[in-house]
């Protein structure tokens, strides 16, 4: 997780700008200080599996298959964590896993891998 100053989409114009020498340093900071504003990144699954302030009694049991599914999709497909965060996490696997009453979240990693395997074949998502 990142947290800075600066959120504006008119900045990353502005480091382009910067960057192929168009604007100089000093107009570049005058415009990080002209649009202040607070920014967060969550730059991973970890940091966003952060958002979650209550727990509830899924949250420990989706941490271990959250990653054990992630890592097998990057193994055994060759997916970078992008890609298979992306498979994984828009999978309707994923919303059944996380509704308490489907009670899927008692299955094993395995369990739950070879469903999303499943399911994303029958939808056509799978390579």
């Amino acid at each position: 997780m990142v947290e800075g100053p600066v959120d504006d989409d008119k900045i990353a114009a502005r480091v382009d700008e910067y960057l192929e020498g168009i604007i100089s340093k000093e107009q570049f900071i005058e415009e990080l200080t002209y649009y202040p504003s607070q920014q967060i990144c969550f730059c991973t699954m970890r940091s966003l599996r952060a958002l979650s302030l209550s727990k509830s009694r899924i949250d420990s049991a989706m941490y271990h298959i959250d990653s054990e599914v992630l890592l097998a999709l990057m193994k055994d497909y060759g997916m970078s964590e992008l890609e298979a965060a992306d498979i994984y996490y828009t999978s309707e696997t994923y919303i059944k896993l996380t509704d308490e009453t489907t009670e899927l979240y008692k299955k094993t990693w395995t369990e739950i891998y070879e469903i999303l395997k499943i399911n994303l074949y029958l939808c056509g998502d799978f390579r």
